[in-house]
């Protein structure tokens, strides 16, 4: 695989859809609604839809990041 290639599937590991950063946050789609309705997470939209980084999230589940 090309670096461009390298470099998307890293991209495609890092960004997560609600359903997976509900799963890895260990909480429900609906609590992680809520909490991005409130700004409390990281998170960034596409259209209607919600997308996560998952290194963002664990820096804000450590307590260093701030939404």
């Amino acid at each position: 695989m090309n670096d461009d290639g390298n470099r998307a599937a890293e991209i495609g590991r890092e960004i997560m859809t609600t359903a997976q950063a509900a799963e890895y946050l260990k909480v429900s789609k609906q609590s992680l609604y809520d909490a991005c309705a409130r700004q409390e997470v990281p998170h960034n939209r596409i259209g209607q839809r919600l997308i996560f980084s998952r290194p963002a999230l664990l820096e804000w589940a450590r307590g260093r990041y701030v939404a």
